[in-house]
């Protein structure tokens, strides 16, 4: 298993590269890197092209790149790319903008997985960027898209396709979910 941090998003809402914003002197991919570390699995972040110099001065390593060869935006994008990058690892992807999260959260996540996907759920939505996807469930997911039968490209339409394990999110839990999307939150 391998953790993928995404950082790899536009950021248009906040204005500027959510994963460098700043907690406790801290940028906040290397939070969400952080946790997962503590997992045990090593950890690497997706970003774009534009975001590669600035990350390197951050030493936010090791970082790969999404493929832009992908017709596929938001977070399917940098999932996809580090699929093809890993084939053969099954991946905990974290979004670097859920910075409230708690390691005991992800540490459940893992000691429950047991599907090709396991995802928390919540009272309207699951929430696909803090999940496990193994593998198989990725290669299913490409196999569509390469043959152009992935007919929507968010993350909620992708879990419908595949055999998802969803756990409910407890009340003192939710505060980690919390995705920040602006300054203003």
């Amino acid at each position: 298993m391998r953790g993928i941090v995404l950082c790899g998003g536009s950021s248009s809402r906040m204005g500027s590269d959510k994963g460098l914003l700043l907690h406790n002197g801290i940028p906040w991919a290397q939070h969400a890197g952080e946790k997962l570390i503590t997992l045990g699995i090593p950890v690497s972040y997706a970003i774009n092209k534009e975001q590669e110099s600035s990350y390197a001065a951050q030493r936010i390593t090791p970082t790969f790149i999404d493929n832009n060869t992908l017709d596929i935006g938001g977070p399917l994008r940098g999932i996809f790319t580090a699929h093809l990058l890993f084939p053969k690892d099954d991946l905990f992807i974290l979004a670097c903008d859920l910075r409230d999260m708690h390691t005991d959260i992800l540490r459940n996540l893992l000691t429950s997985h047991q599907q090709d996907v396991t995802v928390y759920t919540g009272e309207m939505f699951d929430e696909p960027l803090c999940g496990i996807y193994t593998h198989t469930a990725l290669s299913t997911l490409c196999n569509l898209y390469h043959q152009g039968k992935l007919l929507k490209h968010s993350m909620q339409y992708a879990l419908r396709l595949l055999d998802v394990q969803r756990l409910a999110i407890p009340a003192e839990w939710v505060p980690g979910f919390r995705n920040y999307n602006s300054l203003s939150q």
